[in-house]
């Protein structure tokens, strides 16, 4: 009986459909504030012209070669997601910009540490 009640149990949790983790979907308003961060990553802004990104304290300019991706002259049309709120020991705190380039028809993620804005993958 008690092997069953086990055999049932993991059989839940491996046949669950429930995520393990989901990221927040940020929002970039008008002005180029990213909206939906926790207080201690505000200040956050995204400058899609200059492409120049700042987290608190910290602020990058994307080179050139990560610059071609933001083909889209709007940034509601670029989704923002982060995630802070797992264990750093399984990944660092993380912003991530999924972009869709339509002369390529491709998708892309730009990963970046949200601490140190340091580039994690692309």
């Amino acid at each position: 009986m008690q092997l069953q009640l086990l055999l049932l149990t993991i059989f839940f949790f491996i046949s669950s459909n429930r995520p393990l983790h989901k990221d927040t979907i940020l929002k970039i308003d008008k002005k180029g504030n990213i909206l939906g961060l926790p207080q201690e990553y505000i200040k956050a802004t995204f400058n899609l012209k200059n492409k120049h990104l700042r987290i608190k304290d910290k602020k990058i300019t994307f080179p050139r070669c990560v610059r071609e991706y933001f083909e889209t002259s709007n940034t509601s049309n670029i989704p923002v997601l982060a995630s802070w709120y797992h264990s750093k020991k399984i990944m660092s705190y993380y912003i991530k910009f999924e972009i869709y380039q339509e002369k390529k028809a491709r998708k892309s993620e730009i990963l970046l540490n949200l601490e140190t804005l340091e580039l994690m993958r692309i």
